[in-house]
């Protein structure tokens, strides 16, 4: 983002010299190396501080860019101290909304929470510090005492060095690290070269940031404003196109088409030939749709039918007594949770074994079921594929038995509709996360195309992917 640019330019342009002027009244930044060495060996005299191996001089190689003939070039353990408070860090489960005393660790908030007993635990009251997140590279000032929180959080307490110049130093070289993901960045930021300006510079460059960065953060708020006003009209644009598609307005209607009630009734007598060779349980018939469950408006040729009148069987997976995490394993025949649906397809992360797979045979999944996520977010849904045969639905999941007349593609995208979601979760219950039983599922009221306008739905869908997919694009780089 532009605001994100503009502040690594800002901080680089000040750390190297060109956002102040140099006044040879300041002294040197190499007569302020003789300060902060003075300094350290007192602190070690005291017991207070550790004697530190000598660091490696920085190489003309390791020199990124120009500053002026008064700065130093120098490592972060010269000009700071790396605190390591006795005791353990502070458990999360163990935080609350207030107390005694703040944690701080390496996450971006100033403060993780509030504990009220620190017996035992790292507390930090020389101050103010510089954090560094070890996994995340946050970067930010702490000026109150506080007990530290999480693995990760780097303290450092600046020697003779402006804090707030120290914080603008870590923030640009935080910026310039190579991102290992959650991998450890603070071996890298010790080994970086680092400008050193004399401390009366030093206070000059904090006091321009001061008036330049909030003026940038001001500008990045804006950005994150206008990106998820982007992100809403595009969902906005989506939602408006699945609801034309789900009530007929996207395709029109064509007599040889035939109609939903003819694709009703081919259901309905492929599921009772069935029933009659004792090869499904027959169920009490469902009421039939009623004028006050019609959420919208369908054509002629449409009908509003019950989620159960489209599927040959509504089947719910393994209770977690028949499946347990301890019967996962690394590789093996692919378990299907809710959050192994991803769009409209599956994502496996978990497994069983081919004994488990076998005692779970009842749960397999054949080509054109739909698997349904029962809880968390509602309407998350796909069709199994001819590939993901034969894989099984976990627990957290419902599927519906396909027939002949594979109606599953269409029912899946009527799933996400937002009308549709809405429906699910006024019917689900649950207050932190949702959960959807097999009746609500059954009972769920669908507007139904015939088989053939599904197939032209589908495919006008599909078109539509590529402009949408451009729209986004454009909406991120406006």
């Amino acid at each position: 983002m532009i605001a994100g640019n503009l502040r690594q330019a800002v901080l680089l342009a000040a750390i190297s010299g060109q956002l102040t002027e140099q006044h040879p009244e300041d002294g040197t930044a190499a007569e302020l190396l003789e300060k902060i060495a003075d300094q350290r060996s007192r602190l070690v005299k005291e017991g207070k501080l550790k004697k530190q191996k000598p660091l490696p001089p920085v190489t003309s190689d390791e020199k990124p860019f120009e500053i002026p003939s008064t700065w130093s070039w120098v490592r972060l353990l010269e000009i700071s101290i790396q605190m390591s408070p006795g005791g353990k860090t502070a458990k999360t489960g163990n935080l609350s909304s207030d107390g005694k005393y703040p944690v701080v660790s390496q996450s971006a908030q100033t403060i993780d929470g509030y504990i009220d007993d620190r017996k035992g635990l790292q507390y930090v009251e020389e101050l103010p510090v510089v954090i560094f997140g070890d996994h995340n590279r946050v970067v930010k000032i702490v000026s109150d005492p506080f007990v530290v929180g999480a693995d990760g959080t780097k303290i450092l307490r600046p020697v003779c060095v402006d804090f707030k110049y120290l914080h603008a130093l870590l923030l640009y070289a935080s910026g310039e690290l190579r991102d290992r993901g959650y991998g450890r960045h603070f071996g890298l930021l010790k080994a970086m070269a680092l400008p050193l300006p004399p401390l009366a510079e030093q206070e000059r460059i904090v006091a321009k940031l001061d008036q330049i960065i909030p003026m940038i953060d001001k500008l990045e708020k804006l950005e994150r404003e206008r990106a998820d006003l982007d992100r809403t009209f595009a969902k906005a644009i989506e939602a408006a196109i699945l609801q034309a598609a789900i009530s007929g307005r996207l395709t029109e209607q064509r007599p040889e088409d035939g109609t939903a009630a003819e694709l009703l009734e081919q259901i309905a007598a492929e599921r009772d030939a069935l029933v009659k060779v004792g090869k499904l349980k027959k169920h009490k018939p469902l009421p039939p749709v009623t004028d006050d469950e019609k959420y919208f408006d369908i054509p002629d040729t449409w009908e509003w039918a019950r989620f159960s009148e489209l599927a040959i069987e509504v089947c719910t997976g393994p209770f977690g007594s028949a499946l347990h995490r301890r019967d996962y394993v690394d590789d093996g025949t692919p378990v299907i949770n809710p959050s192994n649906i991803v769009g409209d397809t599956f994502v496996p992360t978990v497994f069983v074994n081919e004994e488990t797979s076998a005692k779970l045979s009842s749960f397999e999944l054949a080509h054109g079921d739909l698997v349904i996520g029962r809880r968390g977010e509602m309407g998350r849904s796909a069709v199994v594929s001819e590939a993901e045969a034969g894989w099984l639905c976990g627990t957290g999941c419902f599927y519906a038995k396909s027939g002949e007349n594979h109606v599953f593609d269409y029912v899946a995208l009527t799933l996400k509709a937002p009308s549709v979601r809405a429906q699910l979760s006024s019917s689900s219950l649950g207050t932190t996360m949702q959960n959807l039983n097999q009746t609500t599922l059954r009972r769920l009221p669908l507007a139904v195309p015939s088989w053939r306008e599904q197939l032209r739905i589908d495919a006008k869908l599909g078109q539509l992917k590529a402009p949408m997919r451009s729209l986004q694009q454009l909406l991120r780089n406006a």
